[in-house]
C-alpha cells in the first residue's frame, strides 16, 4: 500500500459505540463496516479502495472521506465501481465527512448529473 494512501476499516462493535455516545441518534443496523479512506483517491489509490470496499462479501458499507485530500475522476470512479458490487449483492454505499476538494468535486459531478 502507497504511503501517502489509507485505508481503515472499523468493525460493528466500534460502530455500535459510536451510535450510542449523546447526541448521536442514528440507528445503524444494517452497517457492518466504515471504511475510513486518507491521502489522495487517484488512480495508483482505485484499487485499493474498490478492495476496502467490497471484499468479504460485505453488502452495506459507509466511506469516511474526512482523511481525503485530493480526489480525481480515478478516485470517483472507485466509489461507483465499489457501489455497484454492494448494489448487486442487494447493499449500500454511503458516504459521509467529505470536505475541501473531493467535496467541491463530488458537488460538481452531481450538478452536471443531474
Amino acid at each position: 500500500m502507497s504511503t501517502r494512501f489509507q485505508v481503515t476499516t472499523t468493525s460493528p462493535s466500534v460502530i455500535e459505540e459510536m451510535t450510542t455516545r449523546p447526541f448521536v441518534r442514528a440507528v445503524v443496523p444494517e452497517i457492518r463496516i466504515v471504511v475510513a479512506l486518507a491521502g489522495e483517491l487517484d488512480l495508483a489509490s482505485r484499487d485499493i479502495a474498490v478492495d476496502s470496499c467490497t471484499r468479504d462479501g460485505q453488502r452495506h458499507i459507509v466511506v469516511d472521506l474526512g482523511g481525503v485530500t485530493f480526489m480525481d475522476c480515478a478516485g470517483y470512479g472507485a466509489l461507483v465501481s465499489a457501489r455497484a458490487v454492494l448494489e448487486q449483492r442487494g447493499g449500500s454505499l454511503t458516504l459521509r465527512n467529505q470536505k475541501d476538494q473531493p467535496s467541491r468535486l463530488l458537488t460538481l459531478i452531481d450538478a452536471r448529473v443531474s
